[in-house]
């Protein structure tokens, strides 16, 4: 297994980088599957089966657990995956309670595959689930208790806190893996960090190993991430923020086609007539606006 959590700057190496990894991403799983226990179905190898019921276990003191060895070994199936996850991150992380980790997190996982889908839509036509799913799952790495702490934090990161939030791409690679995901998901999971220019993590690879699904969940999640709230943005950032990070970047960190079908669909909202925006540069909007404008 290769060593996916920090492949360019690893502090492991060989075996014990492996089961480190591994045994991180269980971790995550086991809070997945601790409220949705259906996810075990999807676990196939028995090693991960048996260290997930004693992962189980410890988060659950005091209940049953011994049912989770019922679960016959269901295939592969992206779309309820997906279902379960989103369901048991948004029991983990209810808006009501923390409205920076809701955002980051359950809210997030959605926008993203929402607006990839239909950045995809622009450039395809018709497109199947996999832009989709691949947006909602591509975070799921953050579930990592390590790195949610970072996260979580209202100030900007230390170099050592951000190298930890780095680690959530492998981790959600592995997790992912581990339910018997299909690799186009996968791949959109490790790499929606990597940059044209070979300059992103965690992998550090360039334009020719990255797919158009990649390219177009990883502008999704850069726009949503601007618009949403953060630490020390209560409101989010304006809608102009979007179009200025986009346009210094693209060619670099973003595809040219990506963002040109991203302004498509801000002309489809209503938002943009090819050459400025239509609204305020300074108004506050949630990729939840825009997708609603879509359907009005």
């Amino acid at each position: 297994m290769t060593n996916y959590l920090l492949p360019k700057q690893s502090y492991l190496t060989g075996l014990e980088a492996e089961e480190a990894d591994k045994q991180r991403a269980i971790s995550v799983l086991a809070e997945l599957v601790a409220i949705e226990p259906s996810l075990m179905a999807y676990v196939h190898n028995e090693e991960v089966r048996d260290a997930l019921m004693s992962e189980v276990s410890s988060l659950l003191t005091g209940i049953d657990t011994t049912e989770l060895r019922d679960f016959g070994k269901l295939p592969g199936n992206d779309e309820m995956i997906c279902e379960l996850i989103i369901s048991a991150t948004c029991t983990l992380y209810p808006t009501k309670q923390n409205e920076i980790l809701s955002d980051v997190l359950p809210l997030h996982f959605k926008n993203v595959g929402a607006l990839a889908e239909k950045i995809a839509q622009k450039i395809y036509g018709e497109v199947g689930p996999e832009v989709r799913i691949g947006g909602e799952l591509h975070d799921v790495g953050k579930v990592d208790q390590g790195v949610r702490g970072v996260i979580s934090n209202e100030r900007a990161l230390t170099d050592d806190e951000y190298t930890e939030m780095q680690k959530h791409s492998g981790l959600g690679y592995l997790v992912l893996d581990m339910l018997g995901v299909s690799e186009e998901v996968k791949e959109i999971a490790l790499k929606h960090h990597e940059k044209l220019d070979g300059t992103g993590y965690p992998l550090g690879i360039g334009a020719d190993q990255l797919p158009m699904a990649v390219r177009i969940v990883a502008a999704a999640d850069t726009i949503d991430a601007i618009l949403a709230v953060r630490p020390g943005r209560p409101d989010g950032l304006p809608i102009q923020v979007v179009m200025e990070v986009l346009k210094e970047k693209v060619g670099s960190k973003y595809d040219q086609e990506v963002v040109q079908a991203f302004i498509e669909v801000l002309v489809d909202a209503g938002m943009y007539d090819g050459e400025m925006l239509l609204i305020s540069g300074e108004t506050h909007l949630r990729t939840s606006d825009i997708l609603a404008r879509l359907v009005a």
